[in-house]
C-alpha cells in the first residue's frame, strides 16, 4: 500500500496609503488619510492512496484547493477638527471572498491491459 500527502500554502498582503502628518498636529486639527489593503491566501492539499499487487495497480488521488482574495480601500478625513468623514470604496473587478475546489481521480492498470483497451481509467499510477 502506498500513501502520499502533500500540502502547499501561500499568503500575501499588499498595502499602500498616504497621510499628511503635519496637518494632524496643526490647530484646528485636519487630516486626510487614504489607503488600501489586499490580503490573499491559497492552500492546496493533495492525497494519493494506491495498491500495487504486481499484476494489478489501483489507486485514488484527491486534490483540494482553497483560495481567497479581498480588498479594503477607503479614505478617512477630519476637517477643521469638526467634520469627520469615512468612505469605503468597493472594487469594480471580481472579488473572490472564498473559493474551494475538490478534484478526485481513480486509476487502475490491469497487467492484461490488452484485454481492456477501451477502459479510460486504465493507466499507470
Amino acid at each position: 500500500m502506498r500513501l502520499i500527502a502533500e500540502g502547499t500554502a501561500s499568503a500575501g498582503l499588499t498595502a499602500n496609503g498616504k497621510a499628511d502628518i503635519r496637518q494632524m498636529f496643526s490647530s484646528p486639527s485636519t487630516f486626510d488619510i487614504s489607503g488600501s489593503l489586499r490580503p490573499s491566501a491559497a492552500v492546496e492539499v493533495t492525497g494519493e492512496m494506491g495498491v500495487d499487487a504486481h499484476v494489478a495497480k489501483t489507486g485514488l488521488k484527491i486534490i483540494n484547493t482553497l483560495h481567497t482574495s479581498t480588498l479594503l480601500d477607503g479614505v478617512l478625513q477630519l476637517k477643521d477638527g469638526k467634520i469627520f468623514d469615512l468612505d469605503f470604496r468597493l472594487p469594480q473587478e471580481k472579488m473572490e471572498i472564498f473559493n474551494a475546489e475538490y478534484v478526485e481521480s481513480r486509476k487502475c492498470c490491469i497487467a492484461v491491459f490488452i484485454a481492456r483497451p477501451h477502459c479510460l481509467q486504465c493507466r499507470p499510477l
